[in-house]
């Protein structure tokens, strides 16, 4: 950008903000990192589903009845965090134990290594507050598909890199039967890099939308 009197003219960079130090009578520009802090959509280079039908438009994936759904391309090395919303409808009213589950995947393959694990602690609908454990599946639950909906928020980290993986999901859902709210999580006992996971249902089939963003410069 140029200075004329006091107007500064930033035509590349219309959005952002630069600070202005003066040297005598020479001006230095001091613009913002190069990546601002946020989150960034990601869009998947392809997906897959079985069952049922899915499809996405720009970084937002929907899908209608299907048994599982994959994404692919969503993480990279670039960014170590991850954020996946997820907003699903069951075909049943399941148990609140028989929920959404994720797994890793890399290459259009699942990670279906006895790795995983996940504790939750939870609250269902008449059944008070409890807490559970599982060590060395092959998935983690993140969350409920009850037949009125609900809605699951999960962070993970280090998906892309050569670390293990862990991930944290705050998960709430509500059925004909019963209700269900959690929080879950969990870790991935790999150091491989993985760019893309599946989501799926312990029994039955979920309807929603799915979508993946990246935290910029973490």
């Amino acid at each position: 950008g140029t200075i004329v009197g006091t107007t500064v003219t930033t035509a590349q960079y219309q959005s952002l903000q630069f600070v202005y130090a003066s040297t005598g009578t020479t001006w230095y520009s001091v613009a913002p990192p190069a990546v601002a802090p946020g989150l960034a959509i990601v869009t998947p280079t392809s997906i897959a589903n079985s069952g049922g039908s899915a499809t996405s438009s720009n970084g937002i994936v929907t899908f209608s009845g299907v048994n599982s759904i994959s994404l692919n391309g969503v993480f990279t090395s670039a960014n170590t965090v991850y954020r996946i919303i997820l907003a699903a409808v069951g075909s049943t009213d399941g148990s609140s134990l028989v929920g959404t589950n994720f797994r890793l995947r890399a290459a259009g393959t699942d990670y279906t290594a006895s790795t995983y694990g996940y504790m939750q602690i939870y609250r269902t609908a008449g059944a008070g507050t409890a807490s559970g454990f599982a060590n060395s599946t092959s998935f983690t639950t993140i969350g409920t598909h009850f037949d009125y909906g609900g809605q699951t928020s999960l962070d993970i980290n280090n998906p892309a890199t050569a670390l293990n993986k862990h991930l944290i999901s705050q998960t709430f859902g509500t059925g004909t039967a019963e209700g269900y709210s959690g929080t879950i999580g969990a870790r991935i006992l790999s150091t491989s890099a993985y760019d893309g996971c599946t989501i799926y249902p312990g029994s039955g089939t979920i309807t929603g939308s799915v979508r993946v963003y990246a935290y910029r410069g973490a």
